[in-house]
């Protein structure tokens, strides 16, 4: 019986941190998308002439960790 709890408990471990990794890669696919929204938006604004440029500094680094976390996800779960 000890045995089983114990394998339950260490099932249950094992889907969570299978969960949390589905749901942070969700995150990440999200704010991608929520990006790429964003500039079609501007990109429509720039077309109708009513653009503004945003000159808000960004950290270029994280912006590519965060793709590149992005594409491990996605190529693990190809097992690729």
């Amino acid at each position: 019986m000890v045995n089983s709890l114990k394998e339950r408990k260490s099932r249950i471990s094992q889907l969570l941190q299978e969960s949390t990794k589905i749901i942070r890669g969700c995150k990440l696919s999200s704010d991608m998308l929520l990006t790429l929204v964003d500039d079609l938006l501007d990109l429509a604004k720039e077309e109708q002439l009513t653009f503004t440029l945003n000159k808000d500094y960004f950290n270029m680094v994280e912006s590519i960790e965060k793709s590149f976390e992005t594409l491990k996800f996605i190529s693990e779960g190809r097992n690729i």
